[in-house]
């Protein structure tokens, strides 16, 4: 059997009926609706828990389970489908989810996160083209405060990177600028430790992010933007595949009073499957959802 007590673990109640009644799903040919009816007779549960709950029992029904959802040929359309409708787009802000790849590991980043990331915060070179000035303990307590503050509103989800075996932290990432009514998201707020700089990393980083915005959240457009000046961001956007779009002249304030011309770039929906085979071909995606964020 499936082991579900994480992904259960949000709601602090008592499981033995759904244990039992998960048990009775798989081993009759009850419906997926008479099971959760007999768990809800055993169990109290608000609305939310009732249609998380039900959407759990069709996903370990099928024998696919959360904590082990592959986006590739092995998983079905319909099963896709099941998986997006958790999130209904936004609200994927207020679970805390995991996108892996056999190079990289993006998992939320969390406060205790800080004492890691003090390191970095000497590698003056990683921040040349950064939009915030991070040299020290006081600007990685802000930079991470400032983050999770952003995730609760709904405004950008930030991913710590780090090497799925050794856990060892590599960099970061995040999800911001999200339109629902205009079905697109930015990835961006990318850096990525020195010594991890030209091993491929960003090829897996912005293939997990890709994969999860157009194949889960089902959007149209994904868009990214850095600093003209940075020559290597823009050969990497490039070589994933996003197409250059503009420049917005004198656009951010740097931390040095700099103010630098932002360039833009994107990935519609519709070119995602060819540069998928062309860039990505060998790349495998794994998605675990854990629980509701804390707090």
């Amino acid at each position: 059997m499936h082991s579900i007590s994480l992904l259960l673990s949000p709601f602090n109640k008592s499981f033995t009926p759904f244990i039992s009644a998960f048990s009775k799903s798989l081993s009759s040919s009850y419906k997926i609706q008479t099971v959760a009816n007999l768990l809800f007779k055993n169990i109290a549960l608000n609305r939310k828990e009732r249609s998380f709950f039900f959407y759990l029992l069709k996903q370990f029904h099928n024998r696919l389970t959360v904590n082990d959802f592959k986006t590739n040929k092995k998983v079905t359309s319909s099963q896709t489908l099941d998986f997006k409708n958790l999130f209904n787009k936004e609200l994927f802000f207020d679970f805390d989810i995991i996108l892996e790849s056999a190079k990289v590991r993006l998992r939320p980043l969390d406060i205790t996160d800080q004492e890691h990331l003090t390191q970095f915060a000497l590698s003056q070179n990683i921040w040349t083209y950064f939009a915030l000035k991070m040299s020290d303990l006081t600007s990685i307590t802000n930079y991470i405060e400032d983050a999770l503050e952003q995730r609760a509103s709904r405004l950008r989800y930030t991913f710590i990177i780090e090497d799925p075996v050794t856990k060892t932290i590599m960099g970061s990432t995040a999800f911001g600028n999200f339109s629902k009514n205009d079905n697109r998201i930015e990835f961006g707020w990318s850096w990525i430790g020195k010594e991890f700089q030209g091993t491929g990393v960003n090829m897996h980083v912005k293939f997990l992010l890709s994969e999860f915005a157009f194949n889960v959240l089902d959007l149209e457009r994904i868009e990214a933007k850095t600093d003209f000046l940075n020559l290597r961001a823009r050969k990497a956007l490039i070589k994933i595949g996003m197409t250059e779009e503009g420049i917005l002249r004198s656009h951010t304030l740097m931390p040095d009073g700099r103010r630098r011309d932002t360039i833009f770039y994107s990935i519609l929906k519709d070119e995602w499957p060819s540069l998928q085979a062309k860039n990505f071909q060998d790349f495998d995606f794994n998605i675990s959802i854990l629980n509701e964020k804390s707090g």
